[in-house]
């Protein structure tokens, strides 16, 4: 990804990204080629997406979608900061909670799953 990839992302999304997310896709930690951690860390879902509406609460003015296990979780940040935590919401249960104080601790745990965990749904991307 490119820095003008992510102007571009902002302007489709019509709020600028946070520090630490452009830096991560800047120099984006994963391979490629399977594609078994882009569900996990993947490009912003466009705000209007009705999902985003169901993230915001007091302590998130502006969620993002960042990555997601299909039909289970949806993982998020909050572009109102420089530097976010990354959020999950359970779907089945619709309960959100803190799930990473940063970025780069998601981006550690993401490397720690086992490679079954990350490539059970290959290409599939939010």
């Amino acid at each position: 990804m490119t820095a003008q990839d992510l102007e571009n992302m902002e302007e489709a999304l019509g709020f600028a990204l946070p520090d630490d997310y452009r830096e991560v896709m800047l120099a984006y930690p994963f391979s490629t080629e399977d594609g078994g951690h882009e569900m996990l860390i993947n490009e912003p879902v466009i705000s209007a997406d009705p999902i985003n509406l169901e993230l915001l609460t007091p302590d998130v003015r502006q969620p993002f979608l960042i990555g997601g296990v299909l039909g289970k979780d949806v993982y998020y940040m909050d572009a109102d900061r420089r530097s976010s935590p990354v959020f999950v919401r359970d779907l089945k249960k619709g309960l959100k909670w803190e799930f990473s104080p940063s970025l780069s601790a998601y981006v550690e745990h993401i490397k720690s799953l086992p490679q079954k965990r990350t490539l059970w749904n290959k290409g599939w991307r939010l």
